[in-house]
Formats: C-alpha cells, structure tokens, sequence
C-alpha cells in the first residue's frame, strides 16, 4: 500500500522508495518540486491466507526536469501471487520492468507509455516462467499511478486498486478485473456483497500469467 499527498510548495530534490515485501513501514519521504509537495510512504502486510509476503512497490521523482515535464512521477504497488515465493519474483520484475521500460519509452506519450510497459512487462514475466518449474504459473497485479504536471492518470491489471482521501471521503478510483466486480458492473449483485462473496479472490487478468494482457488506463484527473 502506497500513500501519496500532494501539498502546494516551491524547492527541488529527488528521492525514491524501493519496496521489496518486506512487513515495515519504510520513513515517509517528502518530494519537492515546483508546484507539489509529495509525501510518500508505503507499508505491506502479509495477511491471514499466505505465508510469505508478495508485494512489491516503488515510487520514482525524474531528477532531469525535461523527463519529469514528459512522463512524470510513478508509483507502482503489485501483489504477486504463485507458489514456491515465485509471486515475490513476480511483482519485484513487474516494478522493476515497468518503471525502466516507462521511461525509457521516447516514442509515446505518458499514458501510452505506461499501458505498454505494463504490457510488455507481463510478456517477459511469462517468458521467464516458463524457464523454471518453480516459477511456472507467477503472476502479479499492477496498479500504477503518474502525476504529471498537475494531473494524474493510472493503469492497472487485476485487483490492486487506487484510491483517493480527500475532506475525509475515501473514494475508489479503478474497478477491480475480477469475477465479482464483473458481476457488480452487470448488476448481479451489489458491491457490499461482492466483500463476502465466494469469488471475490477470482481475478479475470493479471501481469504474468499469459502471453498477453490488456491494461486498463484511466482518463486524466486533477490533482488538488
């Protein structure tokens, strides 16, 4: 999990947080430029159902300020899933393949650029679990976020998902590629059932798991 709150301020500095599934709470780190003031920390658990945590995150600030104008600051939360810790493989090669493809894509535009590293990310997790048995079957979900001179759009694969705090109203921003919330856009059932519903772990797409995947990308929004 990753919080991010912007503040109005004016400095520069350039910072990153690397997560690598460890159960901590790293140091909130402030990121300052021209116009933002980005607080960022992040902190995982492993929960009840596994026994070893597959999470992975990062948050990248461009120090060159054409980069930054161009693609951005990204942050990436992804939740591997497979056995034999191969979902801890999973989601630390998402993060770290989406955020070097992203910025290393000079021909498309930020959220073209995003969806395609993601894209391109899962293909090459899926070659490489077919090398090793033991990571045969990993995947992961993604859910990455770009704020971009004033405004924000994400991208994401599965049940990750994005939120936004503000005035104390927590709202959710992506819909889940799951079989419940398939069921909840159809209006089978209603999304406090979907909480306590059979299916609600079933997810319909994940980075890794196939040849190819399809990453959702949002519209832009403001940030405030």
């Amino acid at each position: 999990m990753i919080f991010i709150k912007p503040q109005t301020i004016a400095d520069a500095s350039r910072q990153e947080i690397l997560f690598k599934g460890k159960n901590t709470m790293l140091p909130t780190k402030e990121f300052k430029k021209t116009n933002l003031n980005i607080v960022a920390a992040m902190q995982t658990d492993v929960g009840c159902a596994r026994d070893a945590n597959e999470d992975s995150g990062r948050y990248i600030l461009p120090n060159d300020p054409e980069t930054l104008s161009k693609k951005g600051t990204l942050t990436i939360v992804a939740d591997g899933m497979g056995g034999h810790a191969s979902g801890e493989v999973a989601s630390k090669m998402a993060v770290d393949l989406i955020s070097e493809i992203y910025y290393a894509d000079e021909k498309n535009g930020a959220p073209d650029a995003l969806k395609n590293a993601i894209e391109k990310a899962s293909s090459q997790i899926y070659e490489t679990s077919l090398t090793d048995e033991k990571l045969f079957g990993m995947g992961t979900t993604v859910i990455a976020l770009v704020l971009q001179n004033g405004s924000a759009f994400s991208a994401h694969v599965g049940d990750s998902r994005l939120y936004r705090l503000r005035a104390n109203n927590l709202e959710m921003l992506t819909l889940d590629h799951s079989q419940v919330m398939e069921m909840v856009r159809r209006g089978i059932i209603s999304m406090a059932e979907a909480h306590d519903h059979d299916d609600k772990n079933v997810i319909l797409r994940a980075v890794g798991t196939q040849p190819i995947v399809e990453a959702e990308v949002s519209a832009a929004f403001a940030v405030e």
